[in-house]
């Protein structure tokens, strides 16, 4: 599902629950089980990078997600080349009954197959991986999506990346 074909009230909605232009591309163009209509809140980010690092996501979901996916928060990770997902991408989700199962699959337990394997990514991205780093990350970002999980009680990352910012009150894109 593509955010911009959505009206302005239901895209500012999604906004204000940390959904933002990547996450609405990981999912558009690697659909799940769950899609951007389906996240109640974005609870923790780990920011990737085109070529790079894959993006990481603790969402919580809406309950009638929940209960068709068996767990009410998600472990999205998916990564893309230099051009963008909509080109090459790939993206892989776990759901689990708390968030803190969700942060802890940031440690490599993130289902993989042939489909949705991070060498889609493109080329940059498989050389990364084959350059034998590709791993070297996965305690660092899951202790950051941790603290973020213990901060964030009632902030999106979004919130707390504009509060340290000091950008809440511009206006959102």
């Amino acid at each position: 599902m593509n955010i911009w074909n959505l009206s302005d009230v239901r895209r500012k909605n999604l906004e204000s629950v940390g959904v933002d232009y990547s996450l609405s591309g990981c999912l558009e163009y690697n659909p799940q089980s769950f899609d951007i209509l389906d996240i109640e809140k974005v609870l923790a980010v780990w920011e990737g990078e085109n070529d790079g690092d894959d993006w990481r996501w603790v969402i919580k979901v809406t309950p009638e997600c929940a209960k068709k996916n068996g767990g009410r928060f998600v472990f999205l990770q998916g990564g893309c080349d230099y051009t963008g997902w909509d080109c090459q991408s790939w993206a892989s989700s776990k759901f689990s009954k708390t968030a803190k199962q969700a942060a802890k699959l940031s440690l490599g337990d993130v289902p993989v197959d042939e489909k949705n394997h991070p060498m889609n990514a493109g080329l940059g991205h498989m050389l990364n991986i084959l350059g034998g780093n590709y791993s070297e990350n996965f305690t660092q970002v899951y202790n950051s999506l941790m603290k973020q999980l213990g901060s964030a009680k009632k902030k999106t990352w979004r919130e707390l990346k504009d509060e340290e910012l000091g950008t809440s009150d511009l206006p959102k894109i």
